[in-house]
């Protein structure tokens, strides 16, 4: 099957840790079929979300916008009205959408305006019946996620246990499962897909089949970044993930050899999907990218989970990106937002960029079309972070406190410097970026916009440009 313009599969895995994937130096963790895509394909090294937070996170990657404008300031708020969604733009232009697996919107069952729609909302979604509820039921579960299995009813949750249902069962072979039949149920549609294949793993809990934490029974886990006394010198924010207390050392290793062990299962689900697109002869014709909305403490500084703090261990992520014939085989080390994704999958589905789109496109930046950014942004309720790749500083409204790491002298970012009388200048700096970026953040279209006069003076420009036209015009 051949095409002008390309497949595109969007893959993410939740809570996903950077240095969890081979293809980011991790000899450890076995991810044959990311790192054969990887090979393949374009990494992204420095690739950052704009905030640690599932929903939020998500609701970027479908507006390719940040949170303080899309409105979904985290997990329980909505979408504001009038967000475009990228694939909204693919399927006027002949896409056949479908998203399968996790989305975390609400409402759950919201179908934002996928063509098909396969909803499965999570390991530890506690209510309603998407598909894969229905699935354990078919099969004779009395629960509607593992989570609630009786046998885990005294079980701390960042402990790491093994699931209770076997591997064929298990939520990510579902999705997976459910991606392959629907890439074999559309092989005869001539339309290009787009797809959006988001599994709810390695998100806790740390739960694999017995089969796969098998394997890393034996496997050496990276070593615990801690200090007892850490917490003293960071802002008391950090104190609602901080749950060390009564956790052992041998709990650590087994949320980590676990948590690979999570990861594993999911690679096998996409070397299936890879297989399904080659056997319906889409596979040289799919731009592929893969990605995580946000990753996971798994117990550096002490804390488990992610949320209320803005380390690199929750804020960088594996990213990659693969389109052969187009894009060039290496790896990208500037820094790069994830929302920088989505203009590239606008672009190769033959549709214009929207001026109100905060991401920039990673492609241009990494082939030198475009300047590379120096700076990313974090951001979570009354807290804003940047980060460049010698320093990050984290500012809280109305606080006295904040925090500042020099990266290249404190790369696992133990030393708060924030009150060192030798980094004023070096906080200074940093201060003036952040500020520089949060007002570049306020509304790109309106950044675009010819200098002022007033509003008059606007009208014929805004109307060449349909997006600027909807936000800015009265009707």
């Amino acid at each position: 099957m051949t095409q002008q313009r390309p497949n595109i599969i969007f893959i993410t895995t939740d809570q996903h840790r950077y240095d969890s994937v081979g293809f980011n130096h991790n000899s450890h963790v076995r991810t044959a079929a990311l790192d054969a895509l990887a090979a393949d394909g374009l990494v992204l090294d420095n690739c950052f979300v704009p905030t640690a937070v599932c929903a939020p996170t998500r609701a970027s990657l479908m507006t390719g916008r940040y949170p303080c404008l899309h409105g979904q300031l985290s997990n329980g708020f909505t979408i504001r009205d009038g967000e475009r969604l990228w694939w909204h733009d693919l399927a006027e232009a002949g896409y056949r959408t479908a998203g399968i697996g996790k989305m975390h919107v609400e409402p759950w069952d919201d179908p934002l305006g996928w063509e098909d729609n396969i909803r499965v909302e999570g390991k530890d979604w506690l209510t309603g019946t998407d598909e894969y509820v229905k699935f354990l039921r078919k099969h004779g579960y009395e629960f509607n996620r593992p989570r609630q299995a009786p046998e885990f009813a005294s079980s701390h949750w960042s402990r790491g246990w093994l699931s209770p249902v076997p591997t064929e069962h298990y939520i990510d072979t579902y999705i997976g499962n459910r991606a392959v039949e629907y890439i074999e149920h559309v092989a005869q549609d001539e339309r290009p897909l787009a797809a959006w294949i988001s599994f709810c793993g390695p998100h806790h809990p740390v739960d694999p089949p017995a089969e796969y934490a098998d394997r890393y029974a034996d496997t050496p886990v990276p070593p615990h970044v801690f200090d007892p006394q850490e917490l003293a010198t960071k802002p008391p924010e950090q104190e609602q993930m901080f749950r060390w207390k009564g956790m052992t050392e041998e709990d650590r290793v087994r949320c980590w050899r676990y948590y690979w062990a999570m990861v594993e299962l999911i690679d096998d689900q996409i070397g299936r999907i890879v297989s399904a697109l080659q056997k319906t002869g889409r596979w040289n014709d799919t731009f592929i990218v893969f990605t995580a909305d946000h990753g996971e403490m798994l117990w550096q500084h002490g804390m488990f989970d992610k949320a209320f703090a803005f380390y690199d261990d929750i804020y960088r992520v594996p990213a990659l990106v693969r389109w052969p014939g187009h894009i060039e085989p290496g790896r990208y080390d500037g820094l790069v937002e994830s929302i920088d994704l989505i203009p590239p999958l606008l672009e190769a589905g033959g549709r214009d960029v929207p001026l109100s789109l905060c991401g920039r496109n990673v492609l241009a930046m990494a082939d030198g079309r475009e300047t590379p950014r120096d700076t990313v942004l974090g951001q979570h309720f009354h807290m804003r972070m940047v980060r460049t790749k010698e320093a990050k500083l984290v500012a809280y409204a109305h606080r006295d406190y904040g925090e500042l790491y020099d990266l290249r002298a404190d790369p696992n970012e133990m030393t708060n410097l924030w009150d060192d009388p030798g980094s004023r200048e070096l906080r200074a700096a940093l201060y003036q970026s952040l500020v520089n970026r949060l007002i570049d953040a306020t509304d790109p279209a309106f950044r675009q916009l010819p200098e002022p006069t007033n509003k008059g003076a606007y009208d014929g420009y805004l109307r060449q440009h349909t997006d600027l036209a909807a936000r800015y015009l009265l009707p």
